[in-house]
């Protein structure tokens, strides 16, 4: 115990004598706040300095220029230190006056054991540097750090690349003369009224009998042609004696030219032994007549017969409506029964089509229907036709009868051709006595 004591005491005092011994031995720095001299250095005995006055006010002196070094001397020769006075900036307004040789510097001191330096020779004068262009209040924009090692065009904005932005179209050049007005014909009014009154005739029966003649002998073409299920337009051009001067297949839905072909020889041939009688006022007519040709069973169906399941709640409506009806006043009428579209129409059970009606279909059963006309027949050719009369330079009026006037609310939804059943009456509650 007591010898672990010792070595304890023993330490510290080592620790304390090493302290010490720091604290004197290290450097001393200088006191916070004082100030730090310069350590003074002694020019050598051979430095020459050259010491240079002001001149008068007004004047520009100019900087001697250094001494050139000589070549090495077996005695080497010590150049003069000289230290250039301070030159004055010119005045920005007033002409530059020429600036008067400067005066000589005084001769220094020979030193003992060198050779004479040679006269200095004198400097241009400096050149004052150029005016900056002004820059405003915001100043602009940075340029951008350019991307060392990169693809050119890499690291500057997408803008700037060029090629990548398009430009601006070039503007269209200016009109240099004006635009005549269109020719107005004299005799339009005329030409609306003769219309007019040609498309009155056509709806009363009175027309150019010339022209049922031509559709007639399109539809016969036709219907003896190779073409099934298509549509057609033709345009068949008469003069004023009833000549067909041309026959032109305007538009068709079969992509079948041989088809067509055939068609438009054959109404020639038909047409042009024949002398077709025109209007009362003798006038050539274009007459554009529309075929349409369908191949179907006789009672106007692509199939015979149709079979379809019978669905549950076709047969539950039917029930409801027969019971409904059973108990209105009277034996018939009462409430129409019904859906609501998405726009809020009601559509009486009657009108909706199959694909609504079994919308949700449990079937129950199956269903046949059909014509009994189409059993044991055959398809045929059915080729219906109508024409239209064009007459040149006629014209008639946007519609020869007036619109209806909507005088529904904007906010109700159209629906032509229906109208919203009134609602059933509330039944009266009885009163409890």
């Amino acid at each position: 115990m007591a010898k672990e004591r010792g070595r304890e005491l023993g330490a510290i005092a080592v620790a304390i004598v090493a302290h010490v011994l720091f604290l004197a031995v290290a450097p001393r720095g200088p006191a916070p706040g004082a100030e730090v001299l310069a350590p003074r250095v002694e020019p050598s005995a051979d430095t020459t300095v050259d010491i240079e006055e002001e001149g008068p006010p007004g004047t520009v002196t100019r900087a001697p220029a250094p001494a050139l070094e000589q070549a090495p001397t077996p005695e080497p020769a010590r150049a003069a230190v000289r230290a250039p006075a301070p030159v004055p900036a010119p005045a920005p307004e007033s002409a530059p006056a020429p600036a008067p040789e400067s005066a000589p510097a005084p001769e220094s001191a020979p030193a003992p054991e060198s050779a004479s330096a040679p006269a200095p020779e004198s400097a241009p004068a400096p050149t004052p540097a150029a005016p900056s262009p002004p820059v405003d209040e915001y100043g602009g924009a940075p340029a951008p750090a350019p991307v060392v090692g990169a693809l050119p065009g890499l690291g500057s904005p997408v803008w700037a690349v060029p090629g990548v932005v398009p430009g601006a179209p070039a503007a269209r050049p200016a009109p240099t003369t004006i635009e005549a007005p269109r020719p107005v014909d004299s005799d339009i009014a005329s030409r609306v009224i003769a219309g007019t009154l040609h498309n009155k005739d056509k709806s009363t029966g009175i027309d150019v009998p010339a022209a049922g003649v031509v559709a007639s002998t399109i539809a016969n073409a036709v219907r003896g042609s190779a073409v099934k299920d298509a549509r057609a337009t033709f345009e068949v051009k008469l003069d004023a004696q009833g000549k067909v001067e041309g026959v032109r297949l305007v538009s068709t839905t079969d992509a079948n030219a041989n088809h067509w072909t055939g068609v438009v020889e054959a109404v020639k041939s038909g047409l042009a032994a024949r002398s077709l009688q025109m209007g009362p006022d003798k006038q050539g007519v274009t007459v554009v007549v529309k075929i349409e040709s369908k191949v179907q069973y006789p009672a106007g169906s692509k199939v015979k017969g149709e079979i379809k399941p019978l669905c549950a709640n076709e047969v539950i409506e039917q029930l409801a409506q027969a019971i409904q009806d059973g108990m209105s006043q009277g034996g018939g009428g009462g409430y129409t029964r019904g859906v609501r579209d998405d726009q809020g129409r009601f559509i009486p059970y009657s009108d909706l089509d199959e694909e609504r009606k079994r919308l949700f279909c449990i079937p129950i059963g199956i269903a046949g229907g059909g014509d009994l006309s189409n059993f044991g027949a055959h398809m045929y050719n059915v080729v219906s036709s109508s024409f239209t009369i064009k007459r040149a330079g006629e014209q008639a009026l946007p519609a020869d009868t007036p619109l209806p006037v909507d005088r529904s609310a904007p906010w109700v939804p159209a629906a032509p051709g229906k109208t919203r059943p009134p609602p059933p009456p509330k039944k009266k509650k009885k009163k409890k006595r």
